[in-house]
C-alpha cells in the first residue's frame, strides 16, 4: 500500500509501505518460480509453521538473477533475501511479533567496470564522467523488526512497530575534484 510523504522526512516524493506475510495459526506455504528473457530467474517462497495456537514462525526467501542485457556484460543483477518471523498471540486481542531479514546484492559489471562521459556544458567545455572503480563489494542489509498489536474491537486496532536496519557497503556516487584533461583536444574540464 502507498503511504504519504509524511512517513519519512527524507522521502522526496512519498514512500511505499510493504507489509510482509506474518506467521499464522495454520501450516501454510507459498512459492513462485519465474523464468524470462536475458536469463531472468526469480524464485520466492515461504512456509508458516505453527507450534501451538498462540506461537508460530514463518521462513521466507527470494532469489533473483538476470544475465547481462548488453554484449559487454553490463546490466546483470543478483539479489538474495531471507526472512525469519516469529508471532505470539497471548490473548485473542493481543499479538506480538519479531522478525529478522537479510538481503545481499552483488555488483553487476556496469557497477564495477562502467565508464561514461558526456558533454554537459559546451561553452566551457565541461564533461561529466561516471566511472565504476572496480572496488564494489556486495551490498548487505540486516533488518530487525518487532511490534505489538492490540485489537480494541473487531474493526479497530492499534499497532506499534520498531525497525532497525543495518546497511553495509552501499553503492554510492561521489564527485571527484574538477580537473583539466588535454586529450582529446581541445583541453576541457571533467567532473
Amino acid at each position: 500500500r502507498l503511504a504519504s510523504s509524511t512517513v519519512s522526512r527524507s522521502a522526496a516524493s512519498g514512500a511505499i509501505n510493504l507489509i510482509t506475510n506474518r506467521p499464522g495459526k495454520v501450516f501454510a506455504g507459498n512459492g513462485t518460480i519465474e523464468y524470462g528473457s536475458y536469463g531472468l530467474f526469480r524464485a520466492t517462497g515461504g512456509i508458516t509453521l505453527p507450534f501451538s495456537d498462540s506461537l508460530s514462525i514463518r521462513v521466507a526467501g527470494l532469489r533473483y538473477s538476470r544475465k547481462p542485457l548488453f554484449q559487454d556484460g553490463a546490466g546483470s543483477q543478483n539479489l538474495s533475501d531471507g526472512r525469519l518471523s516469529l508471532q505470539w498471540t497471548p490473548t485473542a486481542r493481543d499479538t506480538v511479533w519479531a522478525a529478522v531479514t537479510r538481503a545481499i546484492r552483488t555488483a553487476s559489471r556496469i557497477e564495477n567496470g562502467f565508464s561514461f562521459s558526456f558533454l554537459a556544458a559546451p561553452a566551457v567545455p565541461l564533461y561529466l564522467r561516471l566511472v565504476g572503480d572496480g572496488g564494489f563489494t556486495e551490498e548487505d542489509m540486516i533488518g530487525y523488526e518487532t511490534g505489538v498489536r492490540h485489537s480494541f474491537t473487531n474493526h479497530g486496532s492499534l499497532d506499534l512497530s520498531l525497525f532497525h536496519d543495518r546497511y553495509n557497503d552501499l553503492l554510492s556516487v561521489e564527485a571527484n575534484p574538477v580537473f583539466v584533461e588535454t586529450s582529446p583536444t581541445p583541453a576541457h574540464l571533467v567532473l
